[in-house]
């Protein structure tokens, strides 16, 4: 859950402004950019997990001075040559952060308005791929290397709870630096997320049951406006063989769903999915990688697609519950993990979507 405004101010407030910011290095290029309108999102579904988009007006005027925004020029505030753009949004005064955006399109429209998508920091090393194959060094572990691969320009910060270990010597990682750095995370097991401030998280699974941090209800006095369910077989395996692919080891994990509607005994049938690395030195090693794809498989593809007030607290992996017919004989009440986000970034820009993976 985002630090700022609470769950009281959030409900009073009444007036929300985006502050955008623009950075190229250290530099600021614009301290304050007009937003017509815009949106900010998130996902657990892609490697780069959030994304931007915004509108600006051709023209402001700063300090009695007329600014235009179309990006003409390469150092220009919104053009794509490393500019990022640095989102909060203050809501009554209080100040909530969004996250970091490196510029990646603009287009000019009729009317002379801008319109700039923004790509999560994570798209830098999506494109940063490495140069050559690379394996780990003699004394590498799961956490060095993952230091290791991620370039000097982004930040790591590691959970203490996870438990590093060595890196197998015979191994490369080929030229796909993210898809490496996302190896290691899964092979750990651990989640890879991206923070606010445009750095890299590393995280320990979430638990098998959401406590939640947040609760939405709809009704009197609720900001949740509707949550349809939906359920899907796509990406739902429930058969999970984890592997070590490492020279000598001869290690495997199969663990599968074994009650409920997907259970791989039932009329369901048996959905493997693959999962091998040589990071995996032992059986427990792809018993624990192999529970938390099970975990994970659980959790994604049941989801209640909520559309809410807007609430820029609410990111990824937050915990939260979802009370439908508040208060009436047809109450349903929900646990689950948000899985995405889509947060308007003004006023005029509507509600707020936000997709949860109940159980």
């Amino acid at each position: 859950m985002r630090e700022g405004a609470s769950a009281e101010q959030l409900a009073k407030a009444v007036r929300w402004e985006p502050m955008v910011s623009s950075w190229l290095g250290g530099q600021v290029l614009a301290d304050h950019i007009p937003i017509i309108r815009g949106r900010a999102t998130g996902t657990t579904r892609q490697k780069v997990q959030s994304e931007l988009r915004i509108t600006v007006p051709p023209t402001s005027v700063e300090n009695g001075r007329l600014r235009r925004w179309r990006p003409d020029a390469p150092e220009h505030a919104l053009a794509k040559n490393g500019q990022v753009l640095d989102v909060s949004l203050n809501v009554e005064g209080t100040l909530i952060r969004i996250g970091r955006y490196k510029v990646h399109d603009w287009k000019e429209n009729g009317d002379g308005s801008i319109d700039v998508w923004g790509k999560g920091m994570l798209h830098d090393i999506d494109e940063d791929r490495l140069q050559a194959a690379t394996g780990p060094r003699d004394d590498g572990t799961l956490r060095s290397e993952f230091a290791r691969l991620t370039p000097s320009y982004m930040s790591a910060q590691f959970d203490p709870t996870l438990v590093d270990r060595e890196c197998p010597k015979a191994m490369e990682w080929p030229k796909e630096r993210l898809d490496a750095l996302y190896e290691i995370a899964d092979a750990w097991p651990a989640r890879l997320r991206e923070d606010a401030w445009g750095g890299i998280r590393i995280l320990p699974p979430l638990p098998d049951a959401p406590i939640p941090l947040i609760s939405l209800h709809d009704g009197p006095d609720g900001t949740l406006i509707a949550a349809p369910l939906s359920d899907t077989r796509e990406g739902a395996p429930n058969v999970f063989v984890v592997t070590s692919s490492a020279d000598g080891v001869e290690a495997q994990a199969i663990v599968s769903i074994d009650n409920g509607p997907m259970s791989a005994a039932g009329e369901y049938h048996p959905v493997p999915e693959f999962f091998s690395s040589p990071l995996l030195r032992d059986e427990a090693d792809c018993l624990a990688a192999a529970l938390t794809h099970r975990a994970e498989s659980l959790r994604r593809t049941k989801i209640r697609s909520a559309t809410l007030a807007p609430d820029p607290r609410i990111e990824l992996d937050d915990p939260i519950e979802l009370i439908i017919g508040y208060e009436t004989d047809e109450q349903v009440t929900a646990w689950g993990y948000v899985v995405g986000f889509d947060l308007p970034l003004t006023p005029r820009d509507g509600e707020m979507q936000a997709d949860v993976a109940v159980f």
